[in-house]
């Protein structure tokens, strides 16, 4: 009995030395409102917030329209930028033809190019209205909310379409250009340019690629980052994370490998990195 009664005595101050740490924390995160941050510094500023106090709920729901905003301001240049590809698609498509039926493989080869700016058209096209009924989503969803909602997996893959679609629209643009060069300036132009598109194209996966691998090294600075807070205050377990982090698992919609940073007594982000094959190291 002495010895139940001491471990129930152990038990309670423990729990009351968690609720003394977590009210201590509450105070530091009562002006951390949940407006959406605008620039880079009050961003910045915030995810220092976050990083502190991420027990309190107001830290949960700043992380949430933080990243809510990033969502939203990334599909928005992506819509942009389709919409401009897929106008530079739409003058060659409908634009004057080759000169003499084409010069190098004839009118097969300009049909060939014809349909690959029709595909691209078509990717593009998905790419910015997919982008539309994405943020309108976004908005209709409470902000206490977007991180269990982000939680699906199919919310996540159909987040994603609209940066799927615009490699896709690329990739297609991109040929179709190259069948185009080749008959109005010659079959030597036509492998030149199937060279140059492949490099370009190859170029911007290597940016990303190397961009990915930086992200990947700052993990290591993450993981000492919470050994050392852990050591210095031993008493804030209720927003220690039992996995490493992981930045650069993800190639595109790189807003998935944040959602691990989120922290809340409501909400396990934990689960967002179950496998659900897109967002992982495969894209």
């Amino acid at each position: 009995m002495a010895a139940a009664a001491s471990a129930l005595t152990n038990q309670k101050w423990s729990g009351s030395k968690r609720q003394n740490a977590n009210d201590n924390k509450s105070s530091s995160c009562t002006n951390a409102q949940t407006e959406r941050p605008r620039t880079s510094i009050s961003r910045i500023e915030s995810m220092r917030s976050f990083r502190h106090c991420a027990s309190h709920e107001n830290a949960s729901l700043l992380f949430a329209a933080d990243i809510a905003d990033c969502i939203s301001s990334e599909l928005t240049t992506i819509g942009l930028i389709a919409a401009l590809l897929s106008s530079w698609g739409a003058t060659v498509y409908g634009g004057d033809p080759p000169p003499e039926g084409g010069l190098c493989y004839g009118a097969d080869m300009i049909q060939i190019a014809h349909v690959l700016f029709w595909i691209s058209l078509g990717w593009f096209f998905i790419c910015v209205t997919s982008s539309l009924v994405i943020i309108a989503d976004l908005h209709g969803v409470p902000q206490q909310f977007i991180l269990e909602h982000l939680s699906n997996p199919k919310v996540r893959f159909i987040y994603q379409i609209p940066e799927l679609s615009i490699i896709g629209g690329v990739l297609f643009l991109a040929a179709g250009f190259t069948c185009d060069f080749g008959e109005r300036t010659g079959c030597a132009f036509l492998y030149i340019g199937m060279v140059a598109a492949s490099s370009f194209v190859g170029a911007i996966g290597l940016l990303a690629f190397v961009l990915r691998q930086d992200r990947r090294r700052l993990n290591q600075n993450i993981n000492q980052y919470e050994e050392d807070r852990a050591l210095s205050q031993p008493d804030s377990v209720s927003d220690s994370r039992d996995s490493p982090a992981a930045l650069g698992r993800s190639i595109i919609a790189t807003w998935r490998d944040r959602l691990y940073f989120a922290a809340s007594e409501d909400f396990n982000t934990n689960n967002v990195y179950d496998d659900d094959g897109v967002g992982w190291d495969e894209t």
